[in-house]
């Protein structure tokens, strides 16, 4: 069982506001555990740390529901985890989702609007943890902590927290960036209840990112499982630079090869077999460089690696034996909800060992995109079971950790980033690749193939389908709107290839402009 300790939430009584709207108005009494009461435990200040963690993984203080931190039908969609993947998966070629759900169905016809609950609940969860981040920063003060007479060993401790909470807060606007373009950006110096914040351009919120970054002390040591590290930083700003063609119109290859040299030297290696690295033991992979931590006692919920076992896993195909497969109660933990079109499972060699679906009994098209039940693939990626073959401490909930930084993401950005011009090596670009085509199984690579920069999309696919990354990279290969047709794009079951370019960014949500006049929304919607 992984070590918990620094990841989930604690006790924690405080008064915390929402990320947009002004706290609430309530009368305290005497005994009540206010803010100031609060920052002068000191159990608090690793407890708020523990809070902020818990922001990429849990819905609020207790699971899996209860307490929640955003309000919600189903609270299972407010977590991080599944509110971002559902926006980086399901509108791609990887995933076609069987829920006659119209908020799902628009996103993976590429004709969503700007009142898509999705968006509000991916915006909501991200500013929110800016917003406990912010809090954080403005009560960890040294002169704070000082007047609450805090002792000196936890200042220093705080000292590092306070790095770690930068990162976290860095982290969450580079996805908002990402997915939405220009938005806000709220520091611990506005602080709560002051006028709403404008919108910053995309350029404006890159150089905020990468001086924050830049500009971070002292972070944990290497080793610290499910905190971030120097590494995490560094791939944080490798992500950022690969990208940085579509963020800011300006090629940043040079930089993204720099940080992921740093990356790569870190002292992480391949998980030898790929499967193990989205088993109930996957913490003891020596490849991932940041999980998101869960546990299936102790961090619980219905937004998490559960939630993806869940869309992989199907009730309704005759014959699957699913507590074989995924390690979880098929009656409560199969949710009969995605499958991988032919674009995906396609792409594998025969010998390709990261091509994990199941598909006895299945045909190759899906043509009914929501009683298809034994259409397409059913993926088995993700799984409750350990190398050993056990299953994890409960059947529905996993024990598997989602590997949102890995190294051979890494190998793969800084291949592409060489043959994208950046300052790396040619040979070092096809070690990387071949090192994960070997433990693949797959065919043998040349420099030839490394050097073209359209095996890279394939290939990541391969790689890392269903880990959140395919949006991001469909934008900048130009072939997510454009140049590129899959099932059901469109809303078609041959699907549509050219859409208009405006869907290569989501639009704020509808509901805080409503709340916002200084807010711009995106151009199109």
């Amino acid at each position: 069982m992984k070590n918990l300790r620094y990841i989930f939430v604690l006790a924690v009584a405080l008064v915390l506001s929402s990320c947009v709207k002004d706290m609430d108005k309530v009368v305290l009494s005497d005994s009540a555990n206010t803010p100031d009461k609060a920052w002068s435990d000191e159990a608090t200040y690793q407890g708020m740390l523990a809070k902020i963690y818990a922001g990429f993984t849990l819905t609020g203080n207790q699971g899996p529901y209860g307490y929640d931190d955003i309000s919600n039908g189903d609270t299972g969609e407010t977590a991080w985890l599944r509110s971002w993947f559902t926006l980086q998966e399901f509108c791609t070629d990887e995933v076609r989702v069987f829920w006659d759900n119209d908020a799902l169905n628009d996103l993976q016809s590429l004709r969503w609007s700007s009142d898509n609950n999705w968006f509000r609940l991916t915006y909501d969860r991200m500013y929110l943890t800016i917003a406990y981040c912010n809090e954080y920063l403005r009560q960890t003060t040294r002169e704070k902590m000082d007047e609450r007479g805090i002792r000196a060993t936890i200042q220093e401790e705080t000292q590092v927290y306070r790095e770690e909470v930068k990162l976290l807060r860095a982290m969450n606007y580079y996805f908002l960036m990402d997915m939405y373009g220009n938005v806000p950006i709220i520091v611990e110096e506005d602080g709560v209840g002051t006028a709403p914040a404008a919108t910053k351009t995309r350029r404006e919120v890159f150089a905020w990112i990468e001086g924050q970054v830049k500009g971070l002390g002292t972070l944990p040591a290497k080793g610290l499982y499910g905190r971030v590290n120097e590494y995490v930083a560094a791939m944080l700003l490798a992500k950022m630079y690969l990208n940085a063609e579509v963020y800011i119109g300006e090629p940043r290859y040079n930089e993204c090869v720099q940080q992921l040299d740093k990356v790569i030297g870190g002292g992480y290696t391949l998980e030898p077999t790929y499967k193990h690295l989205f088993g109930a033991d996957n913490h003891t992979s020596p490849e991932i460089i940041f999980p998101l931590v869960y546990d299936g006692k102790k961090a619980t919920g219905y937004g998490g690696v559960g939630f993806i076992i869940g869309v992989e896993a199907s009730l309704k195909v005759p014959g699957l034996p699913i507590t074989e497969i995924y390690g979880v109660d098929g009656s409560t933990a199969a949710w009969t909800g995605g499958r991988a079109p032919k674009e995906l499972f396609n792409l594998f060699g025969a010998n390709d060992q990261r091509a994990l679906f199941y598909k006895e009994g299945m045909t190759d098209e899906i043509y009914d995109l929501h009683t298809g039940y034994t259409e397409g693939r059913l993926v088995t990626k993700f799984t409750n079971r350990t190398r050993s073959g056990s299953v994890g401490a409960d059947l529905i909930f996993p024990d598997t950790d989602f590997p949102l930084f890995r190294l051979a993401d890494a190998y793969l950005m800084y291949a592409e980033a060489v043959a994208r011009g950046g300052a790396g090596d040619q040979s070092k670009a096809l070690e990387y690749v071949s090192a994960l085509r070997t433990r693949a199984g797959a065919d043998a690579v040349t420099a030839a193939d490394v050097s073209n920069i359209n095996f890279y999309l394939p290939e990541r696919a391969r790689e890392l389908y269903w880990e959140g990354w395919r949006r991001t990279d469909l934008v900048r290969f130009n072939s997510f709107t454009q140049n590129y047709n899959w099932t059901w794009k469109g809303g078609t079951q041959t699907g549509v290839m050219n859409h208009d370019a405006k869907y290569n960014l989501y639009p704020l949500p509808a509901g805080e402009l409503s709340v916002n006049s200084q807010l711009k929304q995106n151009p199109g919607y």
